[in-house]
């Protein structure tokens, strides 16, 4: 198997993982802000607050993980 292609896989699992990982981790920590502080009176749910609040943190997540996908499919079309 030609190392680019490999390099272009392991580039498009890392950018999913860190998209994956980086809302995921930013969720958690609005449903810990939700649960103890008073934004559970303003929000009625945790997901309500997230989308409300993460708007720039969902985009940016998005950002990052775009990044290598985008190398990793470049690597893939020159390994051909």
């Amino acid at each position: 198997m030609n190392s680019r292609k490999v390099a272009g896989v392991i580039c498009i699992i890392l950018g999913i993982v860190l998209c994956v990982g980086l809302i995921t981790f930013q969720y958690n920590h609005c449903v810990e802000m939700w649960n103890n502080t008073y934004k559970n009176q303003e929000y009625a749910s945790a997901m309500e607050y997230f989308l409300e609040v993460s708007n720039g943190a969902i985009f940016i997540s998005i950002a990052v993980g775009v990044i290598p996908v985008i190398t990793g499919a470049w690597l893939l079309r020159q390994s051909e």
